[in-house]
Parts: C-alpha cells; structure tokens; sequence
C-alpha cells in the first residue's frame, strides 16, 4: 500500500561557527518577479551549508518598491526591483541610492478574440499602437489594422485594460509610445500611474501583471500589455509589431538582445532606453530592469555581504543566465556585469568597511577545511547505519501491517453490525415505512415531501421503490436524508449513513483495490471532507458507508427559505466547499460529479464533499469492463450518483438538471476523460446557486425548453445570470472558473485566494454563522410580540357555545331492555343529531360521553345571539322529532338538553380519522350540570338564558334548586318560542 523513502542528510560543518540567521527583503517590479524568486531558491541553497537565509521579494510594482527602499512605507527592504528609473527628484533627496540593469525583456500586448487560431499572429504597427491607446481606433476591424492582417477581424469595441498601480511596466509602455508618436509625447508623456490615461478609452484597470493576464483573459474582445512569460502562462495570444526599420519583430530573446546592440549606451546612473530602437530586428517595446540599493547606509553587515554575494552571484553564475531565458527574460552582456560589479558591488559600503573585502574575506573563512572533520565522520557513520537499520525495520513492520489489513479486510462492514434508526422528529428527514418482516420498501405513498420547502417549483413526483429482502427483520425505517437517499444508525460508535446508491458492479477485489479502499478509509480525512469508513453489501451489490451530517444537503439549505443567509455566510460556504476540492485534488481524487445535492452541512455548519469515492470506483469499474470483453455494457458516472431530484422526480427538467453543473467538454462528448478542470466548472454553478438560492438557469427555464438550455450550454457558452447579490470579485472568479476553455480555469487554491481576498468581513464560518441567528432572533422577537398581542385580542374575543342532548332519567327502562332495542334508541339520537347539526355550516359535532352528543360552535360578540338562536332551536326540533319516535314505537325513554357558553378553542387531531377536541373551561362546564327529573326540557346558563331572552322569542322558567357546582343559575327553555 505505501512505498516510504527515508532520505538521510548528513551535515558536516567544516566551521566552527554557528549557523547564522539572515533574511533579505525585496520589493518592486512584477516584471522580473519569477526570475528573482528563481535565483532566490537557487542561491538560497548555495549558502544553506553556512547561513540560515531567507529571502522574500514581493512584487508590488515599481513605485510600491521605490517608496519602500525610501522608507515612505513600511516594512523597509534592503533592495528594491524598479522598471522605473530614478527622477531627477528622487535621486537628489537621496543621493545614496544607485541603480542598475539586473536583466532586459519584451512587454507584450496581449488580447482576447474569441474563436482565434493560435497559428494566426495579429500585427500592429506603432501607428496603429498609439491609436488604440489614445482612443483614435477604437474598432479590432479598423481599416489601418486590417491593412497589415490578411485575416477577417470582428467589428466589436476594442476593450483597453491597463495598470491600476503604480507601475514600471505602465512606463516602459508608455515610453515606448512617447518615442512612436510626438503627439503622444506633447499630449500624455510618460507616466506610471492610472490617472495619467485618457481614462474614456480604458476599459477597466487591473493590479500587477498577473491582474492584466486574468482580466484579458476573462474579457472577449480586449487588450492589454504584460511580461513575455505571463502572456505564455496564461495560454494568451500576443501581436507582432512593426518596428521603425519597419520590419515585423516578434518578442524573442534574440530581437531584445538587438535593441540592447543598439542602445548600448548607459548613463552615469546606469540606465539606458532601448525602447523602439533602430537595429532591423529589434523589438520595439523592450526595456532593462532594475534594482535599487543603498551604497553606504547599511548597518547590518552579516546582511549586507549576503546581498552583496547575491548581486556578484547572479552576475557570474551561468545557472542565473539560463533561468532568465527560461522565464523569456534577456541576460545581461558580460562586458555590462563587469562595469556594474566594478562600479556599484565593490564599491558598497556596511558601517564604514568595504563590504567587498568583507566578503572575501568570508570567502577564506568557509574555505578552511575543520581538521575534526574524521571525528565527526567516524561519528556520523555509525548512526547513519543505526538510521538506516531501523528504517529497514520500519519498513518491514509496515509491510507486515498492509499485509495484515488486507487480509483482515477492515474496509468491509457487515451489515448486521450497523444499528439503525429513526432521527428525531426535529431532523430534516422524511421516514418510509417497514412493510413487510422480511423486506425494507420505499415508495411514492409511504414519502410525504408536501411539508419540503426546499422542492423546486419546476419538478415532479414521481413513484420510486427500493427493496432490500434482508435476512432478518430490522427495526428502522428507510430515509430520504439530507436531500439524498440514506439509511443512518451507529457503527462502533460513530453516527453513518448506507448511501442507497450502489456502487459500480464489483466482482473482484484485487490488491490495488483493496489498498485503494484502505487509503480512502485512514487517510482520505479532513474537515470538508464526508468521511469514508467502508462497504457493506445488500443483495448482492456493495453500498458505501459514511458519515453522516446534521444540518442536511446544501441545495435544501439554499433552496428553504426560512434559512436567512447573509453575505459573510455564504463566503464561508464557498470557500469551504473549495477547501474540500484542493484537499481531494491534492490526494489526486476527482469528484466528476459535483452538485450541492452532494455537499452535505454538519452541526457545525461546516460543508462536507460527499460522494467523492464514487469516481475512483467507477474507474476501477472500467478497468474491469476493458479486461473482460465479453461484458461491454457500460453507463457514465451519473449512473451511479443520482441526486434526490433524480431519484423522486420526474420529467425532462429533473434529468437535464444532473447536466447543469456538468461541463461543456463532458456534455459534447460523454467519453470525455473528468479531470479537476470539470470540477472547477461544477463549482462555479455552485457559487450561483449559493449567491442566489435557486437552481442553476432558473431564471430562463421558466420559458425555454431545457433542452434548448443545454444546447446553448454545449455550443454557445450559455451561463447562468448573475444574481443581483453577487460581489463583483465573485463573478470575476466565477467567469474564469466556467470558461468554455478549460485551460484556462483556475485551481482550487487560486480559488480560495481569490474569494478570501473578496471577503471584506474575513470572517469563519462559525461567527458568520451566529451573526445570522443573531439577526435572525431578533427578527423572530419582533414577530413574537406581534403575535402575542394577536393572541391576546383574539383569546378576549373567542367564546365557545356548547349545545348537549342526552337521554334523561331513563336507566331502569333501559336495564329492562334488550339489547337491540338499546341500540335502535341510540341509533335514532345519533340520526337526528347528525339530520338536525347538518343545517349549521359553521357548527361541528363533539361526543362528550357515551349517549351524550354535542354540537361546537366558535363565536364572537358579534354572532352570539344568532349562534345561540339556531342552537337552541336545534336541540329543540331534535326533543320534538324524538317524541314522536319514542310515542310510536312505544318507548319510555325521554331526552334532555343542555346549552352553555364559555372559553375554549376547538382542535382537529388525528390524520386517517380526524376528530374534534376542545381545549378550555366550556366542556367541563356543560357536563357538571345534573340530568334533573325533566322530561324533553332544554336547560340553558344564565349567559344563554340572557342572550335568549334579549330576542324575544323565548320563555324561561327559574328554578331555585337548579343551580350546578359551578354556582350557575340554570333556567327552563319552554319547548316552543312564545
């Protein structure tokens, strides 16, 4: 499973001093910044056998790096890179800085055409150059441009990107214009600096070179100048340019080398212009760079003689020569290095000393061979072999633990030993049902996704069934989890979920399988990453076991709007999610499947790549597929991974959705070998789906034919729209990450430097998060008070009537019954109750006790004498029609009602057969009021009593004996109104 290599250094100091710690900074020129940080690592191990040296050059333009060496901005540097030179000006309040020319290259003008043929080179002349500049041309298909390109140009707007700091390339550029044109010279000059541009031909502006590179690339149509070696980083076409021998001069080491033959002189500071000039082959837009030192001022000497040994390093090793060409970069003539070493390196000075003789002198010292140098090798050699043997030893026990793992096969989990059920009712889930003893189902009756707010409007239900014949009963129940079909329970004490998405068919598990699968169970660990623990197999096919998130997928996040989601949120989503993917990428893993239905959110609220094993084993999948002919049948990846919406709905919309977030290149072409390229894409639909909480194209589904969406996806470079909320920065990431060209997307890591440097709050997920619920309660305490006042006016404003009819004083007649005829009375009270509550529409029925029906009405001031009206002549038409059941069937049973008024709200409980319950004082009330010796009487409170009488309809009789616990006056409603 692994192979180590142990690498043993051995040091063997021939000096008796101490190693010393020294560090150089640097600052300037984003020009040169890849051959300095070259010749930094390469010198930087020349000298760690002696000094403990760490060198950094930030490449922060020219003018950052000037400014820096004066000490006008902090941190100070000991040198300074500059494309710039010197002003007159700087020079005199700084007399000790001198500069001079480490290297000279080509600043190319680069631009965007798309669909353009590589093989094709665009020329300008310098004519042509200044006019894009100054505004003058303004169309790619301008005539004077046409004249030296054979070749069909677009009549789009020519898009100026420039330079937003202060830059030394912006003045080489610009120097070269001065010297094509004398009315750029009277009109703009030279300059350095963004304000200097006419600003309404630019476009827009960008920060370093690489900022120049980004931009051109993300922006059809544009143009703007950088290093030779950024426009060929970044894949970006460059033009040729006609140069004043009127000549085409391509940017080649050998056409910058002309222009220094032809401009060979070098002022008293050692500058020199070789911008447009006069040898035949030059380039026009070519210039020296710089660096600028003190000559007197430094205090540090052990830091000044290793600046001095670097600046004579690079000017004699042949390997710094090599790298500058490597980087298209132009290497100083040997004649210029000896006038510079003679001139600036030793003639610099630390605290009064010479610093070249200071460096000679060290020279000797490191050369002074130790005479110990055989002890400390008859030392070393006995522990070297010491090492040596226990690494053997080390190697051998881990050979022995792989052998053992892989018999043992810890990867594969039996399914019995995994105790499953059914999450609390406060987790997102939806519960299947155990239908049968020997057998799991799923289906369309037994899932209720009505209470799921975070359903697309666009999709349909559709019926799904999932059968596991096990082999014994299990208690648990199938689910529909964080918006994809899980199984959870507990294994060895972790909470997991079976993935009910069987993997590719595997028939055998070899040896690189089986370490495969080991790999992924120890070592694939990380905090946005869903754990992997193993396989178990159900019916014949293997199932993935993972761990298990609390909060759910995040597409149902983002699509249930009861989140509330602000922007520092929402940046740490990104940037988790995108933290994830470096970590698989650097593991060599690629998803090939990426959706948010796959990035699961745990308690924490931190984003976990799920699903990301399924690539690998698809893979092995094939391989097994190439080696057996005879089984040729194979599906693509998202065969295997189905998201919720694949697996519960249906129609056109729900299959096409899996191939929105998949790229171009997979889409023309489903043989298309998946590389991190793919998932880069995936992720940028991700972004939109996080910015702006809805599907990805959304916005255009609604009136075109999803078909339609992923045809112009496929040839037209179709995207879905920015949301309103989006940061600028974020769609700038976003256009570069679903670029139709996939060379041109950037990696993860660029990625999350790219969204950490948008994020103005910077802050994690975990403040981000309680930010939202803090906003979030105050919200929910507001509307808690609005609502508490609603209560409070509505429970002073609702009173329950309550109307009864039961059998009265009729127990010995009743005993002396059969049966039969007990049940025919009962039947005809329930008759006339249900005949007689019907005419009330807003009226429910309520059993209070056996033989005691009710009749529930909820009322206002407003509806209370009407309520009890019909109440009462209900109950009074029910007595009525009793009466004459009971005198023709020669029954002695007499009924009595009863009607009453107080508080309560009424409650509808239960799903298959819903039933009525009454919450409050009103029910207890109605059944305290005795069965007196009344024979088809009504007797109603005194609330009744009073609303009644104010309509003048009714008579009422008081009792003095009538009277319940409850100290209510009871009254006589005469059978009929007077």
């Amino acid at each position: 499973m692994y192979r180590q290599l142990l690498l043993i250094i051995l040091y063997v100091p021939f000096s008796c001093e101490a190693i010393r710690n020294v560090k150089l900074s640097g600052a300037g020129a984003s020009f040169p910044e890849k051959v300095y940080l070259t010749w930094q690592a390469a010198f930087r191990a020349k000298r760690s056998e002696y000094v403990n040296l760490k060198m950094e050059y930030e490449a922060e333009g020219s003018g950052h790096g000037k400014k820096r060496i004066m000490g006008l901005l902090d941190p100070p540097v000991q040198y300074a890179g500059s494309d710039a030179v010197l002003t007159k000006e700087e020079s005199q309040s700084f007399p000790d800085l001198k500069m001079f020319p480490t290297m000279a290259g080509p600043i190319v003008l680069i631009f965007n055409l798309p669909n353009w043929n590589p093989k094709v080179s665009l020329t300008l002349s310098r004519e042509e150059i200044v006019g894009i500049f100054n505004g003058t041309i303004k169309k790619w298909n301008d005539p004077l441009i046409i004249k030296h390109n054979k070749i069909s140009l677009p009549f789009r707007d020519i898009k100026v990107v420039v330079r937003e700091d202060k830059s030394g390339t912006t003045e080489i550029l610009t120097n070269a214009l001065s010297s094509f044109d004398s009315n750029w010279k009277e009109t703009y000059g030279t300059f350095s600096t963004k304000t200097a541009w006419k600003q309404s031909t630019i476009y827009k502006y960008a920060k370093r070179v690489s900022g120049i590179s980004d931009l051109v690339k993300a922006t059809n149509y544009s143009i703007g100048y950088t290093s030779l070696n950024s426009a060929l980083a970044n894949g970006l076409p460059y033009a040729s340019i006609i140069n004043k021998a009127n000549k085409i001069s391509y940017p080649t080491a050998e056409a910058v080398q002309s222009s220094m033959d032809a401009s060979s002189n070098f002022t008293e500071q050692l500058t020199s212009k070789i911008v447009d000039a006069s040898g035949s082959d030059s380039y026009p837009i070519s210039a020296y760079t710089y660096i600028i030192v003190y000559m007197t001022q430094l205090r540090d000497c052990n830091q000044a003689i290793e600046l001095a040994r670097y600046f004579n390093w690079f000017f004699t090793e042949e390997q710094a020569d090599s790298e500058c060409l490597n980087f298209d970069m132009v290497p100083l003539s040997r004649k210029i290095k000896t006038i510079i070493k003679d001139r600036i390196i030793k003639k610099m000075e630390c605290n009064g000393k010479n610093l070249w003789t200071l460096v000679q002198s060290q020279i000797k010292d490191e050369e002074i061979v130790n005479d110990d140098w055989k002890l400390v090798i008859g030392i070393t050699i006995p522990i070297f072999l010491t090492t040596v043997a226990v690494f053997l030893f080390y190697f051998g026990y881990n050979r022995i633990k792989l052998r053992k793992l892989l018999n043992k096969d810890d990867w594969n989990i039996n399914f019995e030993d995994i105790i499953f059920y059914v999450p609390d009712e406060n987790q997102r889930v939806i519960t299947g049902k155990l239908l049968k003893s020997d057998s799991l189902s799923l289906n369309s009756e037994t899932v209720d996704l009505s209470h799921n707010s975070g359903i697309s409007k666009n999709l349909v239900v559709k019926p799904i069934t999932y059968n596991f014949v096990l082999e014994k009963p299990l208690k648990g129940a199938l689910l529909i989890y964080l918006g994809l079909l899980y199984w959870p329970g507990k294994w060895q004490g972790n909470d997991v979920a079976i993935r009910l998405n069987s993997l590719p068919p595997i028939t055998k598990f070899d040896k690189d399988m089986k370490k495969s699968l080991i790999w992924k169970k120890d070592k694939v660990i990380n905090d946005n990453i869903l754990r992997f623990f193993g396989l178990t197999m159900m019916e014949d096919k293997w199932y993935p076991i993972n761990e298990i998130g609390s909060k759910g997928a995040l597409y149902d996040i983002l699509q249930d709007k009861k989140y509330k989601i602000n922007e520092p949120l929402k940046f740490s989503l990104a940037i988790d999610l995108a933290k994830g993917m470096a970590f698989l990428h650097s593991k060599l893993f690629i998803h090939g499947a990426l959706r948010s239905s796959c990035c699961i959110i745990d308690s924490k609220w931190t984003v976990k790549v799920a699903d990301w094993e399924y690539n690998s084993f698809y893979n092995h999948h094939l391989r097994i597929l190439s080696k057996n002919t005879k089984n040729s049948q194979t599906f693509p990846l998202s065969h295997y991974i189905s998201t919720r919406k694949e697996q519960l709905f249906e129609g056109d919309y729900a299959k096409a959705l899996f191939d929105f977030s998949t790229s171009p290149e997979v889409l023309k072409n489903q043989s298309f070998k998946l590389d991190w390229r793919c998932d880069v894409y995936s992720y940028s639909m991700i972004v939109q789906e996080i910015w702006s909480r809805d599907d990805p194209f959304a916005e255009i589904t609604q009136t075109i034919d999803v078909q339609d969406v992923l045809l112009g996806i496929k040839n037209n470079c179709l995207r879905p729209k920015f949301h309103e909320s989006t940061p600028p920065d974020v769609c700038q990431m976003m256009e570069i990450a679903w670029s139709d060209e996939p060379e041109r997307r950037p990696t993860f890591d660029h990625i999350i430097k790219m969204l950490k440097k948008a994020n103005p709050s910077k802050k994690n997920i975990l403040d981000a998060v309680i930010e939202t619920m803090e906003t979030y309660t105050m919200e929910l305490e507001e509307k808690c008070t609005t609502i508490s006042k609603e209560l409070t006016t509505a429970n002073d404003n609702l009173t329950t009537l309550v109307g009864t009819i039961s059998i009265c004083n009729s127990k010995d007649y009743l005993l002396k019954s059969d049966v039969s005829c007990i049940i025919e009375i009962l039947d005809e009270i329930d008759r006339l109750t249900d005949k007689h509550f019907r005419k009330m529409n807003d009226c429910s029925r309520l059993l209070l006790t056996t033989g005691e029906y009710g009749i529930v009405s909820g009322i206002t001031c407003s509806q209370i004498v009407k309520q009890c009206c019909i109440v009462a002549s209900i109950l009074l038409d029910i007595i009525k029609d009793f009466e004459v059941f009971a005198k023709s069937n020669k029954i002695n049973v007499d009924l009595i009602g009863k009607v009453h008024t107080a508080r309560g709200r009424g409650l509808i409980i239960g799903h298959g057969i819903p039933r009525l319950e009454i919450i409050g004082p009103v029910c207890d009330e109605i059944l305290t009021i005795p069965n007196f010796s009344l024979k088809n009487k009504i007797i109603v409170t005194e609330t009744v009593q009073l609303t009644l009488k104010s309509t003048g309809k009714y008579a009422f009789e008081y009792q003095k004996d009538f009277q319940n616990e409850n100290h209510n006056k009871l009254y006589i409603l005469n059978k009929s109104p007077i």
